[in-house]
């Protein structure tokens, strides 16, 4: 589906985009609004030259599409939640900051990688992985990713979650600035865990290359329970 022309699309209702190919917004002066609507892409989005308003929608995205965006777009991002149901490659532009990146994609194999093409300091609020087989995520090498909220990736005995570089020995950084994280059921490498923030990854692996990873439970009956993934 393409939107051709300086034009305003305002959602008055959910927007569910099936069939083949892209929804596409390329040309300048566009705008789309969802006004608070969730959106389903079948394949995806293509947003270029143009602004993006996605206020607390949750916008879902299929079959191994992105919710891709052009380095010129104008990103206002406010509570919204981007879900993934399969294996997703999603590129940030440097600068654009997201709220809530969720891969729920299930029995997949194959998890989610998050990147920004040229390297630097991605923001977000959280990243969410709630998939159901043992899967990667993975993180783009020598990059940062701050997050306002909390890294909420928790595997399963048996169904393991590995966090890693994209380029491995080459590590990428999570930062928060305050509170506790705890993942569960993870293996991890080449992770930076930074920013103040405690990050605990009990019933885990240190591969190799981690630093700031505590590799064990927080204390029982201590202030930090009450902290979990804050």
């Amino acid at each position: 589906m393409y939107v051709i022309g300086a034009r305003t699309l305002q959602l008055a209702d959910d927007l569910s985009q099936t069939g083949d190919g892209y929804f596409a917004m390329t040309d300048a002066g566009q705008t789309f609004t969802t006004n608070n609507h969730d959106c389903y892409f079948v394949n995806g989005t293509d947003f270029a030259r143009n602004t993006v308003n996605l206020g607390s929608s949750v916008v879902t995205i299929d079959n191994a599409g992105s919710f891709g965006l052009g380095a010129s777009v104008t990103l206002n991002a406010g509570t919204s939640t981007i879900r993934y149901l399969s294996y997703s490659v999603q590129q940030i532009p440097v600068g654009k900051v997201f709220y809530d990146l969720w891969f729920d994609i299930g029995a997949s194999a194959t998890g989610g990688w998050i990147a920004t093409p040229g390297g630097g300091t991605t923001t977000l609020h959280s990243i969410k992985d709630t998939g159901t087989v043992a899967h990667e995520l993975t993180f783009g090498a020598t990059e940062t990713y701050v997050l306002t909220g909390t890294l909420d990736v928790s595997g399963t005995v048996g169904n393991v979650i590995s966090i890693v570089s994209s380029f491995p020995t080459h590590t990428f950084t999570l930062s928060k600035t305050s509170g506790t994280v705890v993942c569960d059921y993870v293996s991890i490498k080449d992770s930076v865990a930074a920013g103040g923030a405690i990050w605990f990854a009990r019933n885990s692996t240190n591969v190799s290359g981690n630093t700031g990873w505590i590799f064990e439970a927080p204390i029982p009956n201590s202030p930090l329970p009450s902290l979990y993934n804050t």
